[in-house]
């Protein structure tokens, strides 16, 4: 029973995260077995400037062993503000 009173417990925590959106810039990744372009619309819910949103295609849910090289490409762009879309 704990990990339902857990989960009522979570969702008055994040009520009251989102009545403030998060003022910075916001990367999402998603991909078609990793909830694909719900991850950009989810986070447009809780943050004011999502500057990029990537989606990568043919990649599972295990984003970081799948497409270990484009995720360092995208990451490290993102936080060095190199080449934002």
């Amino acid at each position: 029973m704990e990990t339902y009173r857990a989960g009522l417990k979570n969702a008055e925590i994040n009520e009251t995260l989102l009545k403030k959106k998060l003022d910075l810039r916001i990367l999402t990744i998603g991909a078609p077995e990793f909830f694909g372009e719900l991850v950009e619309e989810q986070m447009r819910h809780a943050a004011e400037n999502v500057e990029r949103a990537e989606l990568f295609e043919e990649c599972g849910h295990s984003l970081a062993l799948e497409a270990e090289d484009r995720l360092a490409a995208v990451l490290k762009e993102f936080m060095l503000n190199n080449n934002s879309k």
